[in-house]
């Protein structure tokens, strides 16, 4: 299995308007070729602060 190195640049999470955050991820893992759901999800959880995404 090769590892790839891939930097997506996700946008600060935008509480007052969540749809347009998910929709500017998805593009910006469409413009780098991310695929896989669980790269996604890492990218976003990454991405979410503390305050929407608690423990």
């Amino acid at each position: 299995m090769e590892t790839v190195a891939i930097s997506v640049k996700l946008p600060p999470f935008w509480p007052h308007s969540p749809r347009l955050w998910f929709a500017q991820a998805e593009a910006q893992f469409a413009l780098r070729h991310v695929s896989a759901s669980l790269t996604k999800y890492y990218h976003v959880i990454a991405s979410l602060p503390d305050s929407v995404a608690p423990d």
